[in-house]
């Protein structure tokens, strides 16, 4: 770990340790500013909140969520694969171009920095939120209507730029869309 999960680590220490959570009190900086996607610290809580409930320490914590987050990930992945494509085979071929991808940054760096809010939202909550966005305009279900809505608060809270990500993303696939349905 260099650099950035330290960062988050000190966030989720002073939660656990019941430290007052407010903007000016996250700001660890050189500019005692903190960064505004940061602002909420939902995940670290949580993580905290995980240290107190198994009463192991938040590096345990950190270190040990690594693994569910990867399993989660890998099927995140092959769920928006599944949306985008539907034949199983291109799913299963997306997910290994993913899965190269990943290992090619290094071997798993990606992986490893799951515990961070950004990579979380990067490899878990933007997928999951834009293969349920997906599956809404293709389906019209209201259930995963709100499914999305869920999914973006969370996007919001825990890092929120992904949720602005998600909205330019939704946002090119519907002129997408709409150009080659067009003549439908």
């Amino acid at each position: 770990l260099n650099g950035d999960p330290y960062f988050h680590l000190t966030i989720i220490q002073k939660a656990a340790d019941g430290g007052t959570l407010g903007y000016r009190d996250l700001a660890f900086t050189k500019t005692n500013v903190i960064n505004p996607a940061y602002t909420y610290p939902v995940w670290h809580v949580f993580l905290a909140s995980l240290a107190k409930i198994f009463s192991v320490s938040i590096l345990t914590v950190w270190s040990n969520i690594v693994y569910t987050l990867i399993i989660i990930t890998i099927l995140v992945w092959y769920f928006l694969a599944k949306t985008i494509f539907i034949k199983k085979e291109w799913a299963v071929l997306a997910l290994s171009c993913f899965l190269i991808f990943t290992f090619y940054a290094g071997p798993g760096y990606l992986f490893s920095r799951l515990g961070v809010p950004d990579t979380l939202s990067q490899l878990i909550l933007l997928p999951l939120a834009i293969g349920f966005s997906l599956k809404y305009i293709f389906e019209a279900d209201k259930k995963l209507l709100l499914l999305v809505l869920i999914l973006s608060l969370t996007l919001i809270l825990i890092h929120a730029p992904h949720y602005f990500y998600l909205l330019l993303t939704i946002v090119f696939f519907g002129i997408i869309f709409a150009f080659f349905k067009f003549k439908d």
